[in-house]
């Protein structure tokens, strides 16, 4: 959590609006394997876990 955290929705919209260029490349991530949403995923809460 904080000012840059826009939760599940900012990762949906990163994840609608991305696409691969030189950042990408340079870190040896393949364009080929399509993001996932979280909506489309099981996502767990590491902090309910711990406490």
């Amino acid at each position: 959590s904080g000012v840059g955290d826009f939760g599940h929705e900012g990762i949906d919209a990163f994840v609608q609006d991305h696409r691969c260029r030189e950042i990408c490349k340079r870190l040896g991530l393949d364009d080929d394997v399509p993001l996932i949403p979280t909506s489309k995923i099981q996502v767990t809460d590491k902090s309910a876990e711990d406490g």
